[in-house]
């Protein structure tokens, strides 16, 4: 089995994909995200098999990790003893990764393994490195809807929002660059219209037979915005930030991403002229951001949970830039 993953800045369609891509039996992934590649990549060589010392930290991060959260009391957790006996002969950091992820997929087999974490946008090098023949799958969305959806679904301000989805926008032409016949770059806005066309594609991107099972959904797992809860691809999610985003911060939101918004073909509406934004600003934003975290996971989690669970975000967040 090969390794492909989808990234792509959060609220860009990542998990739709995902789903849709899950249909094809060649594809195994877990149906939540991993989030913790790039924590492994930098505490761990991949240049030689771990030790079983080694082998237990990971599986130990795993079990109380935000990840597993998700999976508890349907899953069990990873043992130790039975994940390295798996891997005896050859417990590398590839392997050790690459028998998690299956672990957790419903599907087990066929042609690729991988994972959905969209800030793996941001650690492409690392991916590359421990994955060398790893496929990448960025998809792309208006950051003006980016930024609306961010807003909406956990409070993020429009200002860190939108430089989140230039600078992981330009990660991905760096890493495109280098890697052209690895990266395959696809648009929210047209896997909406054409998914068939957009599917296929991807398909021969993979070199796996494409199906027509790829068109819908067996199991809608997006919990926010316009597409929670539907039963099929929602066509006209796009294009939402008209008449819900001031002119001011569409100015903001577009003299930040002017640049690559050219780039990816989606065209400003306010003149471009730079926003002037001090420290102060970006200092509340950046609190009102961090406190909107911790607001979202205790309203869902509660107290304890969600405090618990915000705190591991901020942890791997500030140490390895996770989220």
């Amino acid at each position: 089995m090969n390794p492909v993953f989808i990234v792509g800045v959060p609220r860009s369609g990542t998990t739709l994909l995902r789903e849709l891509l899950s249909q094809n039996q060649e594809i195994s992934m877990p149906r939540d995200e991993f989030q913790l590649i790039p924590k492994f990549c930098h505490k761990y060589p991949a240049d030689r098999p771990l030790n079983i010392k080694e082998v237990s930290e990971i599986v130990k991060t795993v079990n109380k990790s935000a990840f597993y959260y998700h999976f508890a009391g349907r899953v069990e957790p990873l043992r130790e003893s039975v994940v390295y006996r798996e891997l005896a002969e050859d417990p590398t950091l590839y392997n050790v990764i690459k028998y998690i992820l299956l672990y957790f997929s419903e599907n087990k087999s066929g042609k690729y393994f991988g994972d959905k974490t969209p800030f793996n946008l941001f650690h492409l090098d690392d991916l590359s490195q421990v994955f060398p023949s790893a496929k990448i799958i960025c998809v792309s969305r208006d950051p003006r809807d980016v930024c609306l959806s961010m807003r909406k679904a956990w409070g993020k301000s429009y200002l860190t929002a939108a430089e989140k989805w230039r600078d992981g926008i330009e990660a991905f032409f760096k890493f495109e660059n280098q890697h052209p016949s690895d990266s395959l770059h696809i648009f929210y806005e047209e896997l909406l219209s054409d998914t068939d066309l957009v599917m296929r594609r991807i398909c021969d991107f993979l070199d796996i037979e494409y199906s027509s099972e790829m068109l819908t959904l067996k199991e809608n797992r997006e919990k926010m915005g316009a597409a929670k809860g539907a039963h099929g691809v929602v066509r006209d999610n796009h294009s939402k930030f008209l008449g819900k985003i001031s002119a001011k911060n569409l100015s903001l939101i577009e003299s930040i991403c002017i640049d690559e918004m050219k780039i990816c073909g989606y065209v400003p509406v306010q003149p471009t002229a730079n926003v002037k934004y001090g420290t102060l600003y970006r200092f509340g934003c950046k609190f009102n951001d961090f406190m909107s975290g911790f607001r979202r996971h205790i309203k869902e989690k509660g107290i304890v949970l969600g405090v618990g669970y915000r705190l591991k975000q901020v942890i791997d967040s500030v140490l390895f830039k996770v989220f």
